[in-house]
């Protein structure tokens, strides 16, 4: 039996906005994002302060909510959710 040769070609990705849920087989992104998410202004707003001003990482701005809704009624985003806001954290 030969022995495995690494591939050349990258491993194929889906381009963006193509939808690998429900495939036969999933794609490398069919885990990662978040589908069907909707959140308010405000609870987004409280994401990117929490990432941005705070300087929590993505987990732990989602641990945040968790906490906050024993108290208020809030929407509890996971953290691929608040990490696709875009935001970045960033120490002065």
């Amino acid at each position: 039996m030969p022995a495995m040769q690494p591939s050349d070609e990258p491993d194929a990705v889906p381009p963006q906005g193509t939808p690998d849920v429900g495939s036969e087989e999933p794609g490398p992104r069919a885990w990662s994002a978040a589908r069907n998410h909707n959140y308010s202004v405000l609870i987004m707003h409280l994401a990117v302060a929490f990432v941005v001003e705070s300087l929590n990482s993505f987990r732990g701005a989602a641990q945040n909510f968790v906490l906050l809704s024993e108290y208020f009624a809030l929407a509890c985003p996971c953290y691929s959710s608040i990490r696709g806001l875009g935001v970045e954290s960033r120490t002065l």
